[in-house]
């Protein structure tokens, strides 16, 4: 088979999945992020910065020793050079082991400000959060505007860096699925505004600011990604969803939820895309909630938690589902452990389609997962699979 052919075969195992057809067998497609690093022996730090020769070897090592049918994201997620010239260096630091964030930045305004960001979200950003997020800021037009150049060049040059691995990859018949990431309103409060104590407090204290401010943060995350048009390529918009699991049922239903089922509303019903989310930690008390979600099958959800058969049933119609390999299974069970957890785990989630099989974690360093385990789960997984 050509590579172009095997490009072809393996993103149609997905394209299948996703509109609601059964594949001819179960996709493969664990999330490994900097694994694979570790796995091949080659230093995250030089991969990302000095040598994209690295990066494309680290992963192809993986997949031509695993047979997986697709490969969740390249890790290096983070513009180095760029973010230095903004003074951001002492924040995000990558060594050979792989990126570590430095300290606590996620506070950048207070509560009470709520309702100030939810007058003019662009406004707020630009004229409250840039300065206080990026002091270098303080100085003339002229100097801002060509540090502001220099950046742009500098994130050129790192897409430019990432986007050679991603074709060859794809040339060498292994598809990249994560088109680009986006994320729901709460959660960009969370990660870049208010922080994890910060946002519990809101939702106790002042939801409806809360829910106000989430209001025009949606509108504005809607702009930015309405020139792209329909991704042509059956490729994923992923979201990771940090919240809802930390918040009480209720609260879910009347703060998050709406953002949730109207962003795949305007995403997956209307526009066509494919939808990828990160269900973290245990949704098994929010599952009755989200049955009001509309019935699609351009929406996957990779599960860490919970009864996965139930999970499955129970949105059915709604989420495709992803996960099935447990950390246990990849840390401590022998290869014959593993053959009957998948026999156990495809029983319970292939009939009917809509599953795909992955880790239901992302592998950060070899003690997330042993190779000979990893190996014999998607080697014997591939076969046990069919339809």
């Amino acid at each position: 088979m050509s590579k172009k052919a095997l490009y072809d075969s393996r993103v149609k195992l997905f394209s299948d999945v996703m509109s609601n057809k059964i594949p001819e067998r179960v996709p493969l497609w664990p999330f490994v992020e900097t694994w694979v690093f570790h796995y091949a022996n080659i230093s995250v730090k030089d991969a990302f910065l000095k040598d994209n020769n690295l990066l494309f070897n680290a992963y192809k090592k993986f997949y031509d020793d695993i047979p997986v049918d697709a490969l969740a994201s390249f890790s290096n997620t983070v513009p180095f050079k760029m973010s230095e010239n903004f003074g951001e260096g002492g924040i995000y630091t990558v060594n050979d082991q792989g990126v570590q964030i430095i300290g606590s930045h996620g506070k950048m305004m207070d509560g009470e400000e709520l309702p100030e960001l939810a007058k003019d979200v662009k406004a707020f950003f630009a004229n409250v959060i840039a300065p206080r997020k990026f002091p270098k800021l303080d100085q003339s037009l002229e100097k801002n505007v060509d540090l502001i150049k220099r950046s742009l060049a500098d994130l050129k040059a790192w897409g430019e860096y990432n986007g050679e691995v991603v074709q060859r990859w794809a040339n060498d018949g292994m598809p990249l699925m994560i088109k680009a990431t986006n994320y729901n309103p709460m959660d960009v409060v969370l990660d870049y505004l208010r922080d994890f104590v910060g946002i519990s407090s809101d939702i106790r204290r002042r939801p409806t600011d809360l829910f106000a401010a989430c209001e025009v943060i949606y509108d504005y995350v809607i702009e930015l990604f309405l020139d792209m048009g329909t991704p042509a390529d059956n490729k994923f918009l992923f979201s990771p969803l940090h919240v809802p699991t930390f918040m009480r049922p209720k609260d879910f239903e009347k703060l998050y939820f709406p953002f949730m089922k109207k962003y795949i509303e305007d995403f997956a019903v209307t526009r066509g895309y494919n939808l990828h989310f990160f269900m973290e930690n245990d949704w098994m008390p929010y599952l009755d909630i989200l049955q009001d979600l509309p019935e699609t099958s351009k929406v996957v959800g990779l599960f860490e938690l919970g009864d996965l058969k139930a999970i499955k049933e129970k949105m059915k119609g709604r989420m495709v589902f992803q996960g099935g390999l447990s950390a246990n299974a990849l840390k401590y069970y022998t290869l014959d452990q593993v053959r009957d957890n998948i026999k156990k785990t495809f029983d319970d989630l292939a009939p009917g389609g809509g599953f795909i099989y992955g880790t239901d974690f992302s592998l950060m360093n070899l003690n997330d997962g042993k190779p000979e385990n990893l190996i014999e789960a998607f080697t014997f997984a591939k076969e046990y699979g069919k339809y």
